[in-house]
């Protein structure tokens, strides 16, 4: 206290950032100018998917709740107004994804500044671009739920009592916002027992590798009272976990092995990721991120001295890789573990981290360079999908615009120009580039959705699905051709009628 009345505090700000380690200070800066490369376009623009558009329209702590994420409300809620505001999520978002790739760093014992710096770029650009790119209104909850994870098992290690209490707490605290980063802690700490099998001083002595036990078993205990902490949290409060995607199942504590199932998802999940092509993600970028893994899977071959230290690296790296899809094994049937595509970032970073540090001068150099051709197509990937959501809001905007004017033009004296009953879903053009696939340039309008994109546009439509209005609106829409035929927008018994497309579609997409 003495010390805050004595001191200017830009002094003592001044002695902080020189006490802090010169490689942590240019990672930091490596990870934000490629956060900033890859989302500068996304922090200048509102683009929003259907699924969340309903969270633009939470005005207070309730956004979340519904999936036992009550933290996620708090945050929202009372640091950010629950405002929508880009910029600033994202840019909070960035200078908190930098701290994780720091924190990890320092986890792996990374002291490179280049290692650090790559490791980090990796593990901030790719969840964005494959998971979080259309949350850019409220994305900092996420960002710190990346963060604190990170910090738990980085306290967890320690195998103090303190530190481990300290985990869990910072565990709850962590599924309070965002459960499925229970999946990046498993892939944290498996590359963590990885790192230190493969370096540790006294590399391949047997006690060498029972002394990883203590810190092994202290990570495992972190999270395991972590989670029953948080359990316990949600049952006094009474905010349950809702069943979307089978979270309830998930954090229900009733394991439900199916050893056949395990096996299938694993392998289906891994192959998903690593081989398997996708729209969102090119080839060329996981051929690179395969030629990591293989690199690191021959580096626990040679590193170890003995066959009994390369059978142990060996396995954790197994082990490793299959870390993202850690929610399978709480409950293998359910669809949560679809959340944890964050984790993966981890597993090709931990393959780096391995790489860059057991290589021959040449080698990592060559791994150096690969890993930043994965971030510049990451950042070749965001840009492409931050472009192409905000031109699909425009068209979905403009839609809405067409539809309402279409209907206003009508004049009939019986409408009160508001209440627009919608049937079916419109299917826009989803060709070149808007190339079909998961979260980038939804195709679709329904009722619901239409709602949000009117009162986005600050319209007093009022919209009303068709299976709410009367039998006579209902018969009416049963006849009408779909959007954009001119008759497929009338006034019929008071009310304006849009049909959009098939009715059986809506029914498919709610």
């Amino acid at each position: 206290m003495s010390h805050f009345l004595t001191t200017p505090l830009e002094q003592t700000i001044d002695r902080g950032w020189r006490g802090i380690d010169p490689a942590q200070k240019a990672a930091f800066a490596i990870a934000i100018a490629v956060s900033v490369l890859a989302f500068g376009f996304e922090m200048t623009n509102l683009t929003f998917h259907h699924d969340d558009a309903a969270y633009i329209f939470v005005d207070d702590a309730r956004i979340g709740r519904s999936l036992g994420r009550f933290g996620f409300g708090l945050l929202h809620y009372y640091t950010q107004n629950a405002y929508i505001m880009p910029f600033l999520q994202l840019a909070q978002a960035i200078v908190l994804m930098a701290l994780y790739g720091l924190a990890i760093g320092r986890l792996w014992q990374l002291e490179r500044s280049l290692d650090i710096g790559l490791v980090a770029a990796v593990v901030c650009v790719f969840p964005y671009m494959a998971q979080i790119y259309q949350y850019n209104f409220c994305t900092m909850p996420f960002a710190l739920a990346h963060l604190l994870v990170a910090l738990a098992v980085l306290l967890s290690v320690r195998t103090t009592v303190l530190a481990v209490i300290g985990a869990a707490l910072l565990y709850a605290a962590t599924f309070s916002v965002y459960q499925a980063v229970l999946a990046n802690a498993a892939t944290l700490a498996a590359f963590w027992l990885l790192h230190r099998i493969l370096f540790a001083q006294e590399t391949g002595g047997r006690a060498a590798l029972l002394a990883l036990a203590r810190p092994t078993a202290s990570a495992a205990v972190a999270v395991v009272l972590g989670g029953l902490l948080y359990l316990a949290i949600v049952a006094v409060s009474g905010k349950s976990v809702s069943s979307y995607q089978g979270a309830d199942e998930a954090f229900s504590m009733r394991l439900t092995l199916d050893p056949a199932l395990l096996a299938s998802l694993l392998n289906q999940g891994s192959r998903a990721f690593f081989i398997w092509p996708e729209h969102y993600f090119p080839g060329y970028l996981k051929a690179l991120q395969l030629v990591l893994v293989a690199a690191a899977g021959l580096a626990c071959l040679l590193v170890p001295r003995t066959w009994a230290a390369r059978a142990a690296a060996m396995g954790v790296f197994g082990l490793a890789l299959i870390a993202p899809r850690a929610l399978h094994l709480l409950h293998p049937g359910g669809h949560f573990h679809q959340l944890t595509l964050t984790a993966y970032a981890v597993a090709v970073a931990g393959s780096l981290a391995v790489v860059l540090r057991s290589a021959p001068i040449l080698l990592r150099n060559a791994a150096a360079l690969v890993a930043a051709l994965v971030v510049a197509g990451y950042v070749v990937q965001c840009n492409w999908i931050s472009t192409v959501n905000h031109q699909n809001t425009t068209a979905h905007f403009s839609q809405a615009t067409q539809i309402l004017a279409r209907a206003r033009s009508l004049h009939d004296p019986s409408w009160d120009g508001k209440t627009l009953v919608v049937a079916g879903t419109l299917k826009l053009y989803d060709g070149y580039p808007f190339r079909r696939t998961t979260g980038v340039a939804t195709d679709f309008i329904s009722a619901a959705h239409l709602q949000y994109v009117t009162r986005l546009l600050r319209d007093t439509a009022k919209i009303v699905p068709v299976e709410e209005a009367t039998a006579t609106v209902q018969a009416a829409a049963a006849q009408l051709p779909s959007w954009p035929h001119p008759g497929s927008v009338i006034v019929v018994d008071g009310v304006a009628l849009a049909v959009l497309g098939s009715q059986k579609s809506a029914g498919a997409e709610r």
